[in-house]
């Protein structure tokens, strides 16, 4: 059986990367039992140009991340996930002009909360992903509802 090689985009936060790769090692041995396990595939960006860019010029912040795509893609991955929050904020942008297929963070959430019958969701996160709407876009069609901690003062 030919499995999939995953692309993981991390440099974002390199700690939802690493935990991703052990995340997705641990979940197919629990499933298989077995160590034939997929083929992963990490690009790490910068972490601080990408915040930079995502806060100073959305053009080039897509550019970056696609950037990053394009290295998974001719590193033979197949699919990306992009293992934070954050760039899920222009996912729509980025997967128009992937050439590989992408996983939505955010689109999961919202189809398992569903799935559980959830109305309503806490979103915690960075104050970029807490003063985004992404989370609210995606899980309002399904008829969910995020609500964030309100800052104080």
């Amino acid at each position: 059986m030919k499995r999939k090689r995953i692309g993981i985009l991390g440099g974002i936060s390199y700690k939802s990367a690493i935990r991703y790769y052990e995340l997705i090692l641990r979940k197919y041995y629990e499933r298989t039992k077995d160590y034939y396990y997929p083929e992963i595939v990490i690009f790490s960006l910068n972490f601080q140009k990408f915040t930079d860019l995502e806060i100073k010029n959305r053009e080039k912040y897509i550019n970056y991340i696609i950037e990053g795509i394009t290295a998974l893609e001719n590193a033979g991955a197949e699919f990306v996930i992009m293992a934070a929050n954050s760039p899920h904020a222009v996912f729509g942008e980025v997967e128009k002009r992937s050439t590989v297929p992408l996983l939505s963070i955010v689109a999961v959430t919202a189809e398992e909360a569903y799935q559980h019958t959830m109305k309503t969701l806490l979103l915690l996160g960075i104050k970029f992903t807490m003063q985004s709407s992404f989370y609210q876009n995606v899980c309002r069609k399904y008829g969910i509802n995020v609500v964030v901690p309100t800052l104080p003062g």
